[in-house]
């Protein structure tokens, strides 16, 4: 008599098959900033990459895992209008539980943070963190900060390392940003 057990290979391919369905793109870099800055005229990259020195110094003052995979380069946006820098866009991405989420933390020249935007991301439970509800409680926050979950930031319920990771992401952007306004 033959046993009728699933085909373990079919099983992981729908698992992977399911996760791909997850993935969504939210928006774009150049969606976002027109949304934050609607009088911007010129948009100007710039690539942040720390030294090693810089990484270590990042990861004792943030207090949180550095990806080196994420956060040796940082994409830096400047938002210029009339030759006049009027904000700061750094680009990254951290690691949620089911593949990463990249990101856009806007600050202002001072560094207080303006907006984040969820570019893309393929949480299946984590999907609240790209909605105002989450993303308000960054708003205004700068270095200054602790920027701690479930001290001054509260998490999604059943969605602990999504939440987590953007609360150190954006934390890990905010000392990027110091390192990066000495230059």
């Amino acid at each position: 008599m033959k046993k009728n057990f699933p085909n373990i290979f079919l099983i992981f391919a729908l698992i992977g098959f399911f996760n791909i369905i997850y993935a969504e793109e939210l928006t774009t870099i150049n969606q976002s900033l027109k949304e934050d800055f609607k009088t911007t005229t010129t948009i100007e990259k710039k690539e942040f990459t720390l030294t090693d020195d810089q990484l270590e110094k990042l990861k004792n003052k943030v207090g949180s895992s550095i990806y080196s995979e994420y956060d040796k380069t940082i994409p830096i946006y400047l938002i210029k209008k009339d030759q006049q820098t009027i904000g700061y866009a750094l680009e990254h991405t951290v690691k949620g539980k089911w593949g990463p989420i990249h990101y856009l933390l806007v600050v202002s020249p001072q560094g207080k943070i303006l907006n984040i935007h969820i570019l893309s991301y393929e949480e299946k439970r984590g999907q609240p963190i790209a909605k105002p509800r989450f993303i308000s409680q960054f708003i205004a926050k700068s270095i200054n900060n602790s920027i701690r979950l479930k001290k001054d930031i509260q998490g999604i319920t059943g969605a602990t390392i999504s939440s987590r990771g953007i609360t150190d992401g954006v934390r890990k952007l905010l000392t990027v940003f110091e390192e990066f306004r000495k230059l």
